[in-house]
C-alpha cells in the first residue's frame, strides 16, 4: 500500500503546487473576494447551503463533512491553508444543496468569491481552464484512494491503509528521523476518515503503538512509521 500511495501522489505534486496558484488568480480580485473570519466551530457552509461561492482557506484548518444514515460524523477532506475548496460543484446543478457542512475545525480566515467570477475566469484564460483540470485530477486521485481504503473489510488492514495514505500525502519528516513521519490528526479524525467507532480506532492505535507503528502523547502530532505501518501482515 505504501509504495503505491507515494508514487501515487509523488506523481501528482506538480498539480498539488498548482492549488494555491490557482487560489492566487481566481481569488486574488479583492472586488470580487471578500476576506472572512470563522471561530473554531463555525460553519462555511451546511448541507442544505447552495453551492455558489468558491472559497480559499487562508490560516486555520476547515473539515468537510457528512453524516450517515446513524448520525455520525464521516470526514471527507481536511483543507489546510493555501487550499481551495468548493471548487466540485462547479456546474449546472447550482440549485441543489451541498449535501456536505464545511466546518472550520479552529479560528480561520477564508477568502470567498462567487462562482460567476471563476467562471467568466475560465472562459477568457485557457491555461486557468487546465489548471483546473489538473487540480480535479488530484481530487479524483484522492478519492480513488479513499474508496479502496474504506472497501477493506478488516479493520485493521483498512486502518494501516488509512494511516499508510495519510503519511503519504500529509506526513512531514519526523525529528526522529528514520522511517518515521509526523502528521497532525486527531483520533476523532482518523475513526471519522476510517468510518471506524471511537472506541474501536482508541484499541487498534493503542495495539499500533505496542507494536512500534505508531506513537503519540497528548498534544502532540502522530508518527507514523512508514516501513513497518506498510509491511504484509
Amino acid at each position: 500500500m505504501h509504495n503505491t500511495s507515494k508514487l501515487t501522489f509523488q506523481l501528482h505534486a506538480q498539480c498539488e503546487a498548482l492549488r494555491s496558484g490557482i487560489a492566487g488568480v481566481m481569488l486574488g480580485d479583492g472586488a470580487r473576494a471578500r476576506l472572512r473570519g470563522f471561530r473554531a466551530g463555525g460553519l462555511v457552509w451546511n448541507s442544505a447551503s447552495k453551492p455558489d461561492r468558491l472559497f480559499q482557506l487562508r490560516s486555520g484548518r476547515v473539515n468537510i463533512v457528512t453524516s450517515d444514515t446513524r448520525g455520525n460524523e464521516i470526514l471527507i477532506r481536511v483543507v489546510n491553508p493555501g487550499e481551495i475548496f468548493g471548487e466540485i460543484c462547479l456546474c449546472d446543478h447550482a440549485d441543489a444543496p451541498h449535501g456536505t457542512s464545511a466546518v472550520a475545525v479552529s479560528p480561520s480566515e477564508i477568502l470567498e468569491a462567487g462562482y460567476e467570477h471563476f467562471r467568466g475566469q475560465l472562459l477568457s484564460d485557457s491555461d486557468m481552464m487546465t489548471s483546473v483540470l489538473r487540480l480535479f485530477c488530484v481530487r479524483l486521485a484522492e478519492a480513488d484512494q479513499r474508496v479502496q481504503i474504506l472497501a477493506e473489510h478488516d479493520a485493521r488492514q483498512r486502518l494501516r491503509k488509512l494511516l499508510a495514505y495519510i503519511a503519504a500525502i500529509r506526513g512531514a519528516p519526523s525529528k526522529n528521523g528514520g522511517s518515521q513521519v509526523s502528521v497532525r490528526i486527531t483520533h476523532a479524525e482518523l475513526a471519522s476518515f476510517g468510518a471506524l467507532s471511537r472506541p474501536h480506532l482508541s484499541l487498534l492505535m493503542t495495539e499500533f503503538r505496542d507494536q512500534g507503528l505508531v506513537s503519540y502523547e497528548r498534544g502532540s502530532a502522530l508518527r507514523i512509521d512508514l516501513a513497518k505501518i506498510s509491511e504484509p501482515t
